[in-house]
């Protein structure tokens, strides 16, 4: 055979196998599930925030939507501390991201409890969280988790209020500890409770609470110039509202007595919807829904509180339930990262 038929035949040869190495490559991944971000699809430079090198740290800004059921420990049990392994707070009942701004910590009689407890025979300590939003994000941070008072982002005047706030308060402080911030939208209550009824329907309250954050997050964009920085938002309350419309009675087992303060199932939705929005993809099966079932030592065994001041604890998800919730939230998350 003359030399160049021979080349002719290895560079046939080349080709063929080029393309089917491709082919291989591309059927694994055709069938590998996709981790895509929470809320929208991100650049290069956010996919690295999303996969970060070492354990995040996570900061805590808000209300009792948070603390009820500990949210903070309980996101922390479901990453995994391999995937998240600090976090702290500034938190304080019934505050608004202003209010807050004002008042400070308002955890130190809640949180006195025996797994928050950090003295010793001679000093009485618990872990509350910081003084102030200011002491807490002086600290740097991977992301900051952020929610209002309900109504605030569903009013346009406490929107408006609000937005001066974050532009003229928190961005600087966003700046100087670094992190992203994630803005949760939080459920729209079970009832027309607290002076409510106006926001309308479950529905037509979810839809200003989102218009709401999304003005939040429109709001500061522009002031947090570095990708890493570029606000995010855990669509809690889209998750609700999707339970609502397909399964009404589990959705009214996502709330306390009270209507509006999440219940053991809500905690559950919102920390599924704030792992996917910190890491882009769904918590490790093995840590949220684990094989026997337990729940209450898995997520919550070290809970600083979980429901303050009832006289009865309501019960935690069953493993069918958790499995539910679990693939909500996917779905939610997957779905508004394409709308937005």
């Amino acid at each position: 055979m003359e030399p160049q038929a021979i080349g002719d035949w290895c560079y046939i040869f080349l080709l063929l196998a080029y393309a089917h190495i491709n082919c291989k490559l591309y059927k694994v991944a055709a069938f590998q599930t996709p981790r895509q971000p929470s809320h929208r699809k991100m650049s290069t430079s956010e996919d690295k925030n999303l996969e970060l090198s070492s354990p995040a740290s996570v900061a805590f800004v808000g209300n009792s939507i948070l603390y009820f059921h500990d949210t903070p420990r309980a996101l922390v049990n479901m990453a995994g501390s391999w995937k998240l392994s600090r976090q702290d707070s500034c938190m304080r009942g019934g505050a608004s991201l202003i209010s807050l701004l004002n008042d400070g910590n308002g955890m130190q009689r809640t949180f006195s409890t025996p797994n928050a407890f950090m003295g010793d025979d001679e000093t009485e300590k618990y872990d509350i969280g910081a003084p102030t939003v200011e002491a807490l994000l002086s600290n740097p941070w991977n992301f900051v988790v952020i929610n209002d008072y309900t109504q605030s982002p569903a009013r346009k005047s406490s929107r408006d209020s609000t937005i001066r706030a974050l532009v003229d308060s928190y961005v600087p402080l966003f700046r100087k500890c670094g992190a992203t911030p994630v803005f949760v939208i939080t459920p729209a209550y079970r009832r027309p409770v607290n002076n409510s009824t106006d926001l309308g329907s479950v529905a037509e309250f979810t839809a200003g609470l989102k218009e709401g954050y999304e003005a939040y997050v429109k709001a500061i964009e522009k002031a947090l110039s570095h990708p890493i920085q570029r606000p995010r938002i855990a669509p809690v309350g889209l998750a609700f509202l999707r339970i609502h419309d397909t399964n009404r009675p589990l959705w009214e087992k996502l709330f306390c007595n009270d209507d509006f303060h999440p219940s053991p199932h809500g905690t559950y939705l919102q920390c599924c919807v704030l792992h996917w929005t910190l890491f882009g993809y769904a918590p490790d099966r093995d840590l949220a829904l684990p094989s026997n079932g337990d729940l209450g030592e898995r997520i919550w065994g070290n809970a600083r509180v979980m429901q303050p001041g009832a006289r009865y604890h309501l019960p935690l998800p069953t493993a069918e339930e958790a499995n539910y919730l679990f693939e909500v939230a996917a779905a939610v998350c997957q779905e508004y990262c394409v709308n937005v």
